[in-house]
This record gives C-alpha cells, sequence and structure tokens, in this order.
C-alpha cells in the first residue's frame, strides 16, 4: 500500500495521471507474472528474447 500511495505521489509531482500510473505498474506486474507463469511450465528455459 505504501508503494502505491508512493508512486502516486511520484505521478503527481511530475504532473502525470496518478490512476494511469497505478494501472501501467498493474499491467507490468500481471506481465511479469505472466511470464514467470510460462516458464514454470515449460521445461524451465526461457525463449530468447525476439530481435528486430
Amino acid at each position: 500500500a505504501r508503494q502505491i500511495a508512493r508512486l502516486r505521489a511520484l505521478a503527481e509531482s511530475a504532473k502525470l495521471d496518478p490512476a494511469f500510473a497505478e494501472k501501467f505498474l498493474n499491467f507490468i506486474v500481471a506481465e511479469v507474472i505472466h511470464h514467470h507463469e510460462r516458464i514454470a511450465e515449460s521445461d524451465g528455459t526461457a525463449a530468447a528474447p525476439a530481435t528486430d
């Protein structure tokens, strides 16, 4: 809870939308969890990142 409050305060001080900052953080955390679950379901090796 303190981290979210700090994130919102930082967003406000940077003249950004605190709600958007919180939603973006939640998105990033969800993606990390998703990737970790995929790795756990595989043989434990991560696929090489795509390069352009």
